[in-house]
Protein backbone atom coordinates (compact mmCIF):
# COMPACT_ATOMS: atom_id res chain seq x y z
CA UNK A 1 0.00 0.00 0.00
CA UNK A 2 1.66 3.56 -1.60
CA UNK A 3 1.23 6.76 0.16
CA UNK A 4 -1.20 8.09 -1.93
CA UNK A 5 -3.95 4.91 -1.14
CA UNK A 6 -3.04 5.71 2.34
CA UNK A 7 -3.97 9.48 1.56
CA UNK A 8 -7.22 9.16 -0.25
CA UNK A 9 -8.19 6.28 2.56
CA UNK A 10 -7.51 8.94 5.03
CA UNK A 11 -9.93 11.68 2.88
CA UNK A 12 -12.72 9.54 2.52
CA UNK A 13 -12.75 8.46 6.15
CA UNK A 14 -12.79 11.87 6.99
CA UNK A 15 -14.99 12.88 3.42
CA UNK A 16 -18.02 10.16 5.55
CA UNK A 17 -17.33 11.27 8.63
CA UNK A 18 -18.25 15.03 7.60
CA UNK A 19 -21.48 13.37 5.76
CA UNK A 20 -22.60 11.65 8.80
CA UNK A 21 -22.10 14.68 10.78
CA UNK A 22 -24.15 17.20 8.15
CA UNK A 23 -27.14 14.48 8.28
CA UNK A 24 -27.23 13.69 11.29
CA UNK A 25 -27.10 17.29 12.11
CA UNK A 26 -30.06 18.04 9.95
CA UNK A 27 -32.27 15.74 10.78
CA UNK A 28 -32.01 16.62 14.54
CA UNK A 29 -32.63 20.97 13.58
CA UNK A 30 -35.55 19.39 10.92
CA UNK A 31 -37.41 17.51 13.90
CA UNK A 32 -36.40 20.35 16.66
CA UNK A 33 -37.92 22.81 14.39
CA UNK A 34 -40.60 21.19 12.28
CA UNK A 35 -41.68 18.54 15.24
CA UNK A 36 -41.67 20.56 17.89
CA UNK A 37 -44.79 20.79 20.27
CA UNK A 38 -46.34 23.94 22.45
CA UNK A 39 -45.90 22.88 26.11
CA UNK A 40 -46.41 24.86 29.50
CA UNK A 41 -42.97 24.47 31.00
CA UNK A 42 -41.15 26.03 34.11
CA UNK A 43 -39.76 29.24 33.02
CA UNK A 44 -35.96 30.64 32.71
CA UNK A 45 -36.04 32.82 35.45
CA UNK A 46 -38.84 30.36 37.91
CA UNK A 47 -36.06 29.42 40.30
CA UNK A 48 -35.78 33.63 42.02
CA UNK A 49 -39.04 34.14 41.41
CA UNK A 50 -40.77 31.32 42.97
CA UNK A 51 -38.05 31.44 46.50
CA UNK A 52 -38.93 34.82 46.46
CA UNK A 53 -42.85 34.44 45.84
CA UNK A 54 -42.31 31.55 48.56
CA UNK A 55 -40.53 33.96 51.12
CA UNK A 56 -43.62 36.69 50.25
CA UNK A 57 -46.13 34.21 50.99
CA UNK A 58 -44.96 32.94 53.83
CA UNK A 59 -44.55 36.17 55.41
CA UNK A 60 -48.16 37.60 54.17
CA UNK A 61 -49.75 34.71 55.84
CA UNK A 62 -47.50 35.11 59.44
CA UNK A 63 -48.94 38.60 59.27
CA UNK A 64 -52.19 37.65 58.05
CA UNK A 65 -52.23 34.40 61.09
CA UNK A 66 -51.07 37.33 63.78
CA UNK A 67 -54.00 39.99 62.31
CA UNK A 68 -56.69 37.67 62.49
CA UNK A 69 -55.78 35.77 66.18
CA UNK A 70 -55.10 39.29 67.46
CA UNK A 71 -58.44 40.61 66.16
CA UNK A 72 -60.18 37.79 67.51
CA UNK A 73 -58.89 37.78 71.04
CA UNK A 74 -59.02 42.01 71.62
CA UNK A 75 -62.54 41.69 69.48
CA UNK A 76 -61.03 44.88 67.29
CA UNK A 77 -63.39 47.30 65.62
CA UNK A 78 -64.99 47.07 61.77
CA UNK A 79 -61.92 49.11 60.78
CA UNK A 80 -59.47 46.26 61.86
CA UNK A 81 -61.57 43.36 60.11
CA UNK A 82 -61.85 45.72 56.90
CA UNK A 83 -58.13 46.25 57.10
CA UNK A 84 -57.29 42.56 57.59
CA UNK A 85 -59.70 41.32 54.70
CA UNK A 86 -57.77 44.09 52.07
CA UNK A 87 -54.61 42.17 53.51
CA UNK A 88 -55.52 38.30 53.01
CA UNK A 89 -57.08 39.58 48.90
CA UNK A 90 -53.66 41.05 48.50
CA UNK A 91 -51.99 38.10 49.75
CA UNK A 92 -53.83 35.77 47.42
CA UNK A 93 -53.53 38.28 44.50
CA UNK A 94 -49.43 37.90 45.01
CA UNK A 95 -49.48 34.34 45.37
CA UNK A 96 -51.43 33.71 42.13
CA UNK A 97 -49.52 36.02 40.43
CA UNK A 98 -46.11 34.67 41.25
CA UNK A 99 -47.35 31.05 40.58
CA UNK A 100 -48.14 32.25 37.18
CA UNK A 101 -45.00 33.67 36.88
CA UNK A 102 -43.45 30.35 37.46
CA UNK A 103 -44.54 28.66 34.01
CA UNK A 104 -44.33 29.85 30.63
CA UNK A 105 -45.95 28.38 27.54
CA UNK A 106 -43.43 27.79 24.72
CA UNK A 107 -43.76 27.77 21.04
CA UNK A 108 -41.09 25.02 20.41
CA UNK A 109 -40.23 22.38 22.54
CA UNK A 110 -38.33 18.85 21.26
CA UNK A 111 -36.75 15.79 23.69
CA UNK A 112 -33.12 15.73 22.64
CA UNK A 113 -30.08 14.26 24.27
CA UNK A 114 -27.49 16.21 24.87
CA UNK A 115 -25.69 14.25 22.30
CA UNK A 116 -27.99 14.96 19.67
CA UNK A 117 -28.62 18.70 20.59
CA UNK A 118 -24.32 18.74 20.26
CA UNK A 119 -25.27 17.17 16.13
CA UNK A 120 -27.64 19.72 16.28
CA UNK A 121 -25.47 22.98 17.19
CA UNK A 122 -22.72 21.54 14.71
CA UNK A 123 -24.90 21.52 12.07
CA UNK A 124 -25.88 25.32 12.78
CA UNK A 125 -22.33 26.15 12.76
CA UNK A 126 -21.62 24.62 9.54
CA UNK A 127 -24.99 26.12 8.31
CA UNK A 128 -23.07 29.49 8.14
CA UNK A 129 -19.99 28.32 6.99
CA UNK A 130 -21.36 26.47 3.88
CA UNK A 131 -23.88 30.02 3.45
CA UNK A 132 -21.16 32.42 3.23
CA UNK A 133 -19.29 30.06 1.12
CA UNK A 134 -22.42 29.18 -1.27
CA UNK A 135 -23.33 33.61 -1.16
CA UNK A 136 -19.72 34.12 -2.03
CA UNK A 137 -19.46 31.26 -4.80
CA UNK A 138 -23.10 32.22 -6.75
CA UNK A 139 -21.79 36.16 -6.89
CA UNK A 140 -18.55 35.14 -8.42
CA UNK A 141 -20.22 33.16 -10.97
CA UNK A 142 -23.39 35.25 -11.52
CA UNK A 143 -20.64 37.87 -12.07
CA UNK A 144 -19.27 35.84 -14.28
CA UNK A 145 -21.86 34.65 -16.25
CA UNK A 146 -24.11 38.22 -16.63
CA UNK A 147 -21.42 40.83 -16.34
CA UNK A 148 -22.50 41.76 -20.10
CA UNK A 149 -26.00 42.15 -19.13
CA UNK A 150 -25.85 44.94 -16.54
CA UNK A 151 -29.60 44.94 -16.41
CA UNK A 152 -30.17 40.80 -15.58
CA UNK A 153 -27.30 40.90 -13.68
CA UNK A 154 -28.89 43.50 -11.10
CA UNK A 155 -32.51 41.65 -11.40
CA UNK A 156 -30.35 38.31 -10.39
CA UNK A 157 -27.98 39.97 -7.88
CA UNK A 158 -31.49 41.48 -6.41
CA UNK A 159 -33.15 38.26 -5.92
CA UNK A 160 -30.12 36.70 -4.30
CA UNK A 161 -29.60 39.79 -1.91
CA UNK A 162 -33.38 39.22 -0.84
CA UNK A 163 -33.04 35.17 -0.34
CA UNK A 164 -30.28 36.14 1.08
CA UNK A 165 -31.98 38.31 3.72
CA UNK A 166 -34.63 35.66 4.08
CA UNK A 167 -32.28 32.67 4.56
CA UNK A 168 -30.11 35.49 7.78
CA UNK A 169 -33.20 36.21 9.20
CA UNK A 170 -33.87 32.36 9.61
CA UNK A 171 -30.92 31.44 10.47
CA UNK A 172 -30.47 34.10 13.51
CA UNK A 173 -33.90 32.18 15.15
CA UNK A 174 -32.99 28.77 14.17
CA UNK A 175 -29.37 29.74 16.37
CA UNK A 176 -31.02 31.35 19.08
CA UNK A 177 -33.34 28.27 19.71
CA UNK A 178 -30.13 25.85 19.09
CA UNK A 179 -27.63 27.93 21.49
CA UNK A 180 -29.63 29.86 23.79
CA UNK A 181 -32.91 27.26 24.71
CA UNK A 182 -33.07 24.95 27.34
CA UNK A 183 -33.92 22.26 29.13
CA UNK A 184 -37.55 22.44 31.18
CA UNK A 185 -39.62 20.21 33.21
CA UNK A 186 -42.95 20.61 30.88
CA UNK A 187 -46.72 19.60 31.33
CA UNK A 188 -47.56 16.93 28.81
CA UNK A 189 -51.67 17.01 27.44
CA UNK A 190 -52.90 13.90 27.78
CA UNK A 191 -55.77 12.64 25.98
CA UNK A 192 -57.90 11.53 28.91
CA UNK A 193 -58.72 14.49 30.48
CA UNK A 194 -58.94 13.26 34.06
CA UNK A 195 -55.51 11.14 34.43
CA UNK A 196 -52.80 13.72 35.91
CA UNK A 197 -50.35 15.87 33.46
CA UNK A 198 -47.61 13.89 33.01
CA UNK A 199 -44.15 15.99 33.65
CA UNK A 200 -40.89 15.40 30.98
CA UNK A 201 -37.57 17.32 30.22
CA UNK A 202 -38.25 19.23 26.80
CA UNK A 203 -35.72 21.19 25.32
CA UNK A 204 -37.98 24.55 24.73
CA UNK A 205 -37.47 28.13 23.34
CA UNK A 206 -39.89 31.08 23.22
CA UNK A 207 -40.58 31.66 18.63
CA UNK A 208 -43.14 33.28 17.23
CA UNK A 209 -45.22 32.12 14.54
CA UNK A 210 -43.09 33.82 11.74
CA UNK A 211 -40.24 33.78 13.78
CA UNK A 212 -40.59 29.54 13.35
CA UNK A 213 -41.58 29.92 9.44
CA UNK A 214 -37.94 31.95 8.84
CA UNK A 215 -36.68 29.02 10.80
CA UNK A 216 -38.06 26.38 8.92
CA UNK A 217 -36.74 28.14 5.16
CA UNK A 218 -33.29 28.10 7.30
CA UNK A 219 -33.91 24.48 8.04
CA UNK A 220 -34.68 23.53 4.29
CA UNK A 221 -31.78 25.47 3.06
CA UNK A 222 -29.71 24.17 5.42
CA UNK A 223 -30.14 20.55 3.67
CA UNK A 224 -29.09 22.37 0.35
CA UNK A 225 -26.05 23.49 1.22
CA UNK A 226 -25.42 20.05 3.27
CA UNK A 227 -25.96 17.93 -0.31
CA UNK A 228 -23.98 21.19 -2.51
CA UNK A 229 -20.93 20.95 -0.02
CA UNK A 230 -20.89 16.92 0.04
CA UNK A 231 -21.48 16.79 -3.97
CA UNK A 232 -18.71 19.24 -4.19
CA UNK A 233 -16.29 17.90 -2.20
CA UNK A 234 -16.69 14.48 -3.14
CA UNK A 235 -15.99 15.88 -6.91
CA UNK A 236 -13.02 17.51 -5.93
CA UNK A 237 -11.33 13.91 -3.90
CA UNK A 238 -13.00 12.16 -7.40
CA UNK A 239 -10.61 14.18 -9.21
CA UNK A 240 -7.63 15.03 -7.50
CA UNK A 241 -7.20 10.77 -6.65
CA UNK A 242 -8.90 8.89 -9.31
CA UNK A 243 -9.55 11.81 -11.92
Amino acid sequence: MNANTIFLIIQLLIFFLLISCLIVGDTYLTYMIFKANSYTCESFDNVSTTAAASSTAAASSTVASSTVAATTTAAASSTVAATTTAAASSTVAATTTAAAKSTSQYSVCYSLTDTQLGFARFKIIMFWILFLCMTGVAMYMLARLYSQNQILFGIIIAITLIMSIIIIVGGVFMTQYGFTGNNKTCLMPLANPTSPQIKSTEYCYDLNGTELNFAKIAVIFGWIYSFAAIITIGLFIWEANLG
